[in-house]
């Protein structure tokens, strides 16, 4: 079912067009979307202010330019193969999924032999996530948390694992880069398309990490987690 919004799946997929990029294809590269008011503002940081939400208009139903907006932020999520985000999202928006909730969408990604949803990778340096949220419970979600050792001493003690009877492996493998990585505003996740172009950019980085003990009947289905680099490391958003 497709929102009361103006734009068509074919003309949203226009309006994400990479023809005209470079697109490398022997690494992952990723692109950002964000919404923006006409005067410049991405978030309000007023108290229960519903930040990007309220820029996009989409707290108001009746306003077709938040239903576009809604939409546009569904289709990237449509076109990418993992979708990143960081903690703050996941404490603030308590409903959040970063997964195309339209079924023309996921049969537009079944039909290029993609996965119904795309991997949500979740990056947080404290590791302060409610581990119930229904992201990370849900079984059909693959979820890859990145986090510092400090993060997942936090994580392994809400999950109730005592880590001083075993430490993060030191094994260096880790899940296989997706091609695209679709990077969601943390100030504005839930519309974070809108009339601003969204901006493509290629990255490459390389890091060690390891993957964490945490029995996995302790955790919710289908994660995993990383851990990357030190707790002095502040370049890993919370």
């Amino acid at each position: 079912m497709e929102p009361d919004a103006l734009l068509t799946l074919p003309e949203s997929l226009d309006f994400y067009d990479l023809s005209q990029c470079v697109v490398p294809d022997d690494r992952p590269f990723t692109w950002s979307m964000s919404v923006e008011s006409l005067d410049g503002y991405i978030s309000f940081l007023e108290e229960n202010a519903m930040s990007g939400k309220e820029v996009a208009l989409g707290h108001l139903a009746d306003v077709a330019g938040g239903q576009n907006d809604w939409w546009l932020l569904n289709v990237g999520w449509a076109m990418a193969d993992a979708v990143l985000g960081i903690g703050s999202i996941l404490r603030s928006e308590k409903d959040i999924k970063f997964v195309p909730m339209f079924e023309p969408m996921t049969q537009y990604r079944v039909s290029r032999g993609m996965s119904r949803h795309p991997i949500n990778v979740i990056m947080s340096g404290s590791g302060d996530l409610n581990m119930l949220h229904p992201l990370l419970m849900d079984p059909d979600i693959h979820v890859i948390i990145i986090t510092t050792p400090k993060g997942y001493t936090k994580i392994a003690s809400i999950v109730g694992y005592d880590i001083t009877q075993q430490s993060p492996s030191s094994s260096t493998t880790s899940p296989s880069p997706s091609p695209s990585l679709s990077s969601s505003d943390p100030s504005s996740s839930s519309s974070s398309s809108s009339s601003s172009s969204s901006s493509s950019s290629s990255s490459s980085s390389s890091s060690s990490s390891s993957s964490c003990s945490i029995p996995s009947s302790l955790l919710p289905p289908k994660i995993s987690i990383e851990v990357v680099g030190d707790d002095q490391d502040n370049t890993l958003l919370d």
